[in-house]
């Protein structure tokens, strides 16, 4: 339970982090060859296409990686054998789990006020909505989980 959110913790902030460097090293490929006469029209005008659509494609991408990511564990969840006597010190872990989510939606959010990341983090409204809210989005899959996991005795009678 606390290994598989904290996996995907790391694993959101991260694909975030290089999506967002992604997007500015592609805006500064791209102003270069646009001015670039070696290259042709045909190159110059495909460049600008995944220039223009990487914000949408790669933003559709995360949400398809944190809802993949979500489903996953808690598929996981049920192949594992779970004593209840280790569900309080579950408890207690991941409240450790959701100070970090916490920590790194702030860490987010500095990192997306100054700079070029400002800029790059405009363009994914459903990734900064996710990443504003990381600890809630964590609980909830926390919770999904803790019910995959310790509710599934009911399930299999």
């Amino acid at each position: 339970m606390i290994s598989d959110s904290l996996l995907v913790v790391i694993v959101m902030f991260t694909l975030v982090i290089i999506t967002f460097a992604g997007r500015i090293i592609l805006t500064d490929v791209n102003t270069d060859l646009q001015a670039d006469d070696d290259i042709s029209a045909q190159g110059k005008t495909q460049l600008q296409h995944i220039d223009t659509n990487y914000n949408s494609w790669m933003d559709g991408a995360i949400i398809f990686a944190l809802i993949l990511l979500w489903i996953v564990v808690i598929a996981m969840s049920f192949f594992v054998d779970s004593s209840p006597l280790f569900f309080i010190i579950a408890i207690l872990l991941l409240i450790g789990v959701l100070i970090i989510s916490a920590y790194l939606s702030n860490t987010y959010e500095e990192i997306t006020e100054t700079g070029e990341f400002a800029v790059a983090s405009s363009g994914f409204p459903m990734t900064d909505y996710v990443m504003s809210h990381l600890f809630i989005f964590i609980l909830l899959i926390a919770l999904s989980i803790g019910i995959a996991l310790y509710g599934k005795g009911s399930i299999e009678g």
